[in-house]
C-alpha cells in the first residue's frame, strides 16, 4: 500500500511497452523465420519477421563481421549475403 502512496504522490505510472521494446536480448523468437542459401563463394540468409509485433533483430556470424541490428515491422525481411569463410550462427534480438 505504501508504495502505491508513492506512486501517486510523486505523479508516476507504469507505462505499457510494446512487445519490441520488451524483448529481451537473446534467441529471435519462434516466429522468426529464417531461409539459409550456402552459396560455393557467399553465402545467403532472408529474415523474416512472421510476429504480430515489431522486433530488432541481428544476423550472427562466425568467421566474419555480425550484420548490424535492424528493425523489422510485422511480415517484413530483409536480405543479407557474406563471403567465405563466413558461417551462419542465427538470428538474435537486440
Amino acid at each position: 500500500m505504501a508504495s502505491v502512496a508513492v506512486a501517486v504522490a510523486t505523479g508516476t505510472t507504469t507505462a505499457h511497452a510494446d512487445p519490441a521494446s520488451t524483448m529481451p536480448l537473446g534467441p529471435a523468437p519462434n516466429c522468426v523465420e529464417t531461409d539459409l542459401t550456402d552459396g560455393k563463394l557467399d553465402d545467403y540468409v532472408w529474415v523474416t519477421n512472421k510476429c504480430p509485433y515489431r522486433l530488432r533483430l541481428k544476423v550472427v556470424l562466425a568467421f566474419a563481421t555480425d550484420k548490424p541490428c535492424d528493425s523489422y515491422e510485422p511480415n517484413t525481411g530483409r536480405l543479407y549475403y557474406w563471403p567465405y569463410p563466413g558461417r551462419f550462427d542465427g538470428v538474435v534480438t537486440c
